[in-house]
């Protein structure tokens, strides 16, 4: 079984509505609802023991990436009580770190190649529309997302 480069990208998985505070000491925002689950995959060009796929990528990418059990689907986690110290209208957000990696299985003198996806870590955060977004953040493409959704 050999494994390709692994791709790293992020994914919305919810978004609260636009919170106007207007006091100077801030205040609490609303929790993000969820849009959208992530179900891990194998997917393969033909049959594949998918979760002993899965275990050998694991241990392939080492504790360091620590993925979730097979199987497992991705479910905003409980409600977040964030807070802003000022003035503006914000958006809370949910995302998943989530990755795909290329393999090939070998089997019987037949080779099938497939694609393992999963995630690695739940991130979030809050932003604030009317504020430039820096094209150089890893995360830039979902904080459009949500101000396009929502400011």
């Amino acid at each position: 079984m050999q494994f390709g480069e692994t791709t790293k990208d992020y994914l919305l998985t919810g978004v609260s509505a636009v919170t106007e505070i207007t006091a100077a000491e801030g205040g609490p925002l609303e929790s993000p609802q969820e849009l959208r689950s992530y179900e891990i995959e194998v997917v393969a060009q033909g049959p594949v023991p998918s979760e002993y796929v899965y275990d050998k990528l694991s241990q392939h990418l080492g504790t360091e990436w620590q993925l979730p059990e097979y199987g497992r689907v991705y479910h905003l986690s409980a409600e977040d009580k964030t807070t802003v110290d000022g003035p503006g209208r914000f958006i809370t957000f949910d995302a998943l770190e989530t990755i795909a990696v290329p393999f090939t299985y070998d089997c019987g003198g037949a080779t099938t190649a497939g694609t393992v996806k999963s995630w690695r870590v739940p991130t979030g955060g809050v932003i604030e529309c009317g504020v430039p977004r820096s094209p150089d953040d890893a995360m830039y493409e979902v904080l459009e997302e949500v101000a396009r959704m929502r400011c």
